[in-house]
């Protein structure tokens, strides 16, 4: 049977003229969930998550591992290598860019090219480092997610484009799919613009939030008490003359405008009547006591939904009065596991897109390209690993016999590694961004390190730009 090659289905993208209306509640539409997630973010507690998810992921040690399978494998990884530390922004502060996409649900950069004509060149598109005339990369430029105008789609869903709003230009750019490297927490229903993160901590947020509003309204209350005006009952009538109406818009903006702080006090008319009376007066009703409600409990509550929502509630370990150690380490194991996924995720985008593309640019060959890999997350640990060896040498293991084996435990210790390359000088590649100490724990002929630290296995699913 002849196959079909056409596509007859849809991914279900709730779109319209380039715009994703796949959100329900309206208050969280367009521009207005940007306002949103401006405000969350720099809540006490998201900003935490999101600076502990950042932070531990900036520490990763990245690596461009060359294809075995090449016979110029080296030369490419080396090539790729050297175009990575040759851009305008260093790899730690794309990754921060990169990062982005957690609390906005993507990220887009565009990929900006430059011939590499030397150092001297007064032209950016030409400055290099380098002088061979080759095609490398300028700079992966971020585009602000508050500047998306539309998405640009074809007839079958693919994603074509991103159109951005130009602040500074007063106009519109399309920015083609080919030019841009596409990160995503999610590829549902092939939306360009994923999930965010902080999508499910929303309600909690909100109720909290307006909890901590109310408890501040209500800790000045109880410190300043209930103002009370009293005034002729004429004034509160419906058939007040206009001077009375001014009296209790006065007296109004006076009750609802006491605070407690240095510049307190009130200056109140003395006026009595016939019978001795005052004809206005102010006084304060004090707290009744305590409330019926704990408030920092039900913050509290919703402050562990928040760090629940991203596997990051064992922050909250230690500030409240349960939780124990053994509980935390198995949320942080499960916190390490959520950020390999996302390392895995941006790590098939420059694989699959980024540097094929340069490699074609430059008339390579793309069958068997060089992969950016990322290390391990977090680090073994120490008790487990002395064990581990123990067990090892009463089994007759001498870590001298294997040196690349030995620098790998050696390295999990942060302990001085041994040259895998003794009889040969050794060679190392420059590190884009210091994160760590130069471990050389990866043959020079293999890898090229660009962060330090030890290569993780690279994941080569599809993940990133779609069309």
């Amino acid at each position: 049977m002849k196959a079909d090659m056409r596509e007859l289905g849809d991914a279900g993208l709730k779109r319209q003229n380039g715009v994703i209306y796949e959100e329900y509640l309206p208050e969280l539409q367009g521009y207005r969930w940007m306002n949103v997630i401006r405000r969350m973010v720099d809540d006490p507690i998201v900003g935490a998550v999101l600076f502990a998810i950042e932070m531990t992921m900036r520490q990763v040690a990245w690596q461009v591992r060359a294809n075995n399978k090449d016979p110029q494998g080296d030369e490419m990884a080396e090539f790729i290598t050297e175009c990575m530390e040759d851009m305008s922004f260093t790899w730690s502060d794309i990754l921060g860019e990169v990062l982005t996409m957690l609390p906005y649900g993507y990220s887009f950069l565009e990929v900006v090219y430059k011939m590499r004509g030397g150092p001297s060149h007064k032209d950016p598109r030409y400055r290099s480092r380098f002088t061979d005339g080759k095609i490398g990369w300028r700079k992966w430029a971020s585009r602000s997610q508050d500047t998306l105008s539309s998405w640009k789609f074809d007839t079958e869903g693919g994603i074509q484009g991103f159109v951005q709003s130009v602040p500074n230009r007063n106009t519109t750019v399309t920015i083609p799919i080919e030019k841009g490297l596409l990160f995503r927490t999610t590829v549902r229903k092939n939306s360009p613009e994923g999930r965010s993160v902080l999508r499910s901590a929303y309600r909690p947020f909100y109720f909290k939030q307006n909890v901590e509003n109310i408890e501040g309204i209500g800790i000045e209350r109880d410190l300043a008490g209930l103002p009370i005006a009293w005034v002729p009952p004429q004034v509160l009538s419906s058939s007040a003359s206009a001077e009375e109406r001014a009296v209790y818009t006065a007296m109004q903006d006076l009750v609802v405008n006491i605070r407690q702080d240095a510049m307190a006090g009130v200056v109140f008319p003395l006026a009595y009547d016939d019978n001795g009376n005052k004809i206005y007066d102010l006084t304060l009703l004090s707290s009744g006591g305590g409330k019926q409600f704990d408030t920092g409990a039900v913050i509290g509550r919703y402050e562990a939904r928040i760090a629940m929502s991203v596997m990051s509630d064992f922050l909250l370990i230690g500030h409240e009065k349960q939780g124990s150690f053994a509980l935390s380490t198995s949320k942080v194991e499960m916190f390490i596991t959520a950020l390999r996924s996302w390392l895995d995720v941006i790590a098939d985008v420059i694989n699959r897109y980024a540097i094929p593309r340069l490699m074609e640019a430059n008339g390579m060959d793309i069958t068997n390209p060089p992969v950016f890999v990322h290390g391990d997350v977090g680090r073994i640990d120490l008790d487990a690993l002395g064990q581990y060896i123990v067990r090892l040498s009463s089994a007759g293991f001498q870590l001298n016999l294997d040196e690349e084996l030995e620098n790998y435990l050696r390295q999990q210790a942060n302990l001085p590694l041994q040259d895998v390359n003794a009889t040969a000088p050794s060679t190392t590649q420059p590190k884009l961004s210091p994160v760590g100490d130069n471990d050389g724990s990866t043959p020079a002929d293999a890898t090229h390190d660009v962060a330090n630290g030890q290569a993780g296995k690279t994941q080569q699913d599809t993940a990133g730009t779609g069309k």
